[in-house]
């Protein structure tokens, strides 16, 4: 079939008849109308496909914002996806009879709409468990006498914001539950239930001690709410009655077993290797930043019209611009940008362009010296580094390593090894912005804490940005609470447990520490000898 014959055969296609209607109708451009059919089909494939889990359904229910008292008509409403037949249900029906399935089906549909921002009333859970209002009335009521809330409509909106399923959970591990009756009532996978109980049992384990309500906060990272919430908890369980159940999930804890490596806690989400922030320095993401901002599109228009934007230079400008031999463009996080998107997400930060020389004469004359290998490749990586800085960008390591045939490991090392020669540091993003791998700054942040400057200071002397600086200051306060509560210095494994932080990071602080106290026990010992002279 020929190229007209094909474009024919697109133009008489069922969502071309849509997407004409979106444009002449609606007034859309031809990229707004392109995006808004995507979000029609994304939309249709969610509410008709057959393809989702066994025993899953959806839902049409009320917005769990909109207010009592308004029309069910005018009421905004969203699709829920709820697990009206749960594996672990069988079990339950099984050990425990009908009444009690009952109750947990009753107690996880609600929960499950509440979270994905709907709820349910009465007559929705009377509807899909083919039950009477009445029973339903009943079985809240019993859940609500044994301290499990329902979010349903009328009890959210007579109450106000329901509690949080951190509660919920935690309050069903108080009373002995399985792990498989909890994840058949909350809906909760088995992996959020363990990550609840390891941050309880950190709780119970540091009330144990006597550790008061602010340290607890400080060593377990929470909010205020949050450990409110698990220390009342801990107050209302900690009687003759559930007291071997707190010490199962103290022992649970203090165990490591469930954490990911000796002494490590389970981070929240997984640890990127730099990677996926360069698949994202491409021209099309940079034009679609370019488009979002003069242009105030929407994301999903300003990509669609990079990509064609995209096509259309490859097919006229066969031949890019001529460089130098051995240079080469690439597009690196704007340097100008690192005090507003530090910390963030790196597809979030405006590019630019660099010519860099990784492979002119200069370049192999390093290569061809006599210098040791490690020497060298620091050397050109530094280069580099300051070439994109002059021209506004900022590089990293994992960028340096490609550029160069290595590992980000291996270029951080060779760049901490350069460092201790050099009268500034090489300006990547891990040494201005304090992100990504590269040699760590904790030790040098907490010693210009020690010794009075400011946190103004702290960034200029250590050229962190403030999130950064506070990051590492943070994580000193919490070692030195948590010392204070023990009344020592923990073992790393241990006080990596009680941070939630990586074994590694702990080692770090715990060895400021106590290099701290031996000059505070040895400046005290020469004051002793000097005034028995």
């Amino acid at each position: 079939m020929d190229q007209a014959s094909t474009d024919r055969m697109k133009h008489k296609h069922p969502e071309n008849s849509l997407h004409w209607r979106l444009m002449q109708d609606v007034g859309l451009s031809r990229a707004q109308a392109d995006v808004a059919l995507e979000l029609f089909l994304d939309w249709a494939q969610t509410n008709f496909d057959g393809c989702r889990p066994p025993g899953q359904i959806l839902r049409t229910v009320v917005a769990a914002d909109e207010p009592a008292g308004k029309p069910i008509c005018h009421c905004r409403t969203i699709e829920v996806k709820l697990s009206i037949d749960h594996p672990y249900d069988i079990d339950i029906l099984h050990q425990h009879g009908t009444v009690a399935c009952r109750r947990a089906k009753v107690y996880r549909l609600s929960w499950q709409a509440y979270e994905q921002g709907g709820l349910l009333s009465y007559e929705d859970l009377s509807s899909m468990l083919s039950l009477d209002r009445a029973t339903i009335k009943r079985i809240v009521a019993e859940l609500r006498c044994w301290g499990l809330f329902v979010p349903t409509r009328g009890a959210l909106k007579d109450m106000g914001r329901a509690p949080s399923h951190k509660e919920q959970i935690c309050r069903l591990l108080c009373r002995g539950y399985l792990w498989t009756e909890i994840s058949a009532m909350t809906g909760h996978l088995e992996s959020s239930i363990e990550r609840y109980a390891l941050d309880f049992g950190r709780v119970i384990a540091l009330c144990d001690q006597g550790a008061a309500p602010n340290d607890i906060r400080i060593v377990c990272d929470l909010g205020e709410q949050t450990t409110k919430t698990y220390i009342n908890l801990y107050i209302e369980h900690h009687t003759d009655e559930f007291r071997p159940h707190l010490d199962k999930l103290k022992r649970r804890f203090e165990s490591g077993k469930g954490i990911v490596g000796p002494g490590q806690y389970p981070g929240s989400r997984k640890r990127d290797n730099g990677t996926k922030r360069l698949e994202k320095q491409t021209f099309s993401h940079a034009l679609s930043q370019l488009l979002q901002q003069y242009m105030s599109v929407t994301d999903p228009v300003a990509h669609f019209i990079s990509e064609k934007v995209l096509q259309l230079g490859e097919a006229v400008f066969v031949n890019g611009q001529r460089l130098r031999p051995g240079q080469t463009v690439l597009l690196v996080d704007s340097a100008e940008s690192a005090p507003k998107y530090s910390g963030h997400n790196g597809g979030d930060r405006p590019l630019v362009p660099v010519i860099l020389s990784p492979w002119t004469e200069d370049k192999f004359g390093i290569w061809l010296s006599s210098r040791p290998m490690v020497e060298k490749r620091a050397i050109i990586g530094d280069m580099l580094a300051r070439e994109a800085q002059r021209q506004g960008g900022t590089m990293t390591v994992q960028l340096l390593g490609m550029l160069l045939g290595s590992s980000s490991s291996v270029m951080a090392n060779n760049l901490s090894q350069l460092r201790k020669q050099q009268q500034e540091p090489t300006p990547i993003k891990g040494i201005t912005e304090d992100t990504g791998a590269t040699l760590t700054h904790k030790e040098p942040i907490c010693e210009l804490e020690e010794e009075g400057y400011t946190p103004p200071e702290i960034s200029q002397v250590s050229l962190h940005t403030p999130p950064s600086r506070d990051r590492y200051l943070k994580g000193k306060l919490q070692v030195e609470t948590l010392t204070r509560i023990l009344g020592q210095i923990p073992d790393e494994v241990r006080a990596a447990r009680f941070l939630g932080m990586q074994r590694s990071v702990a080692r770090q602080y715990l060895h400021w520490l106590r290099r701290q106290q031996r000059a505070k026990q040895s400046s005290s010992s020469n004051a002793t000898a000097e005034m028995r002279n």
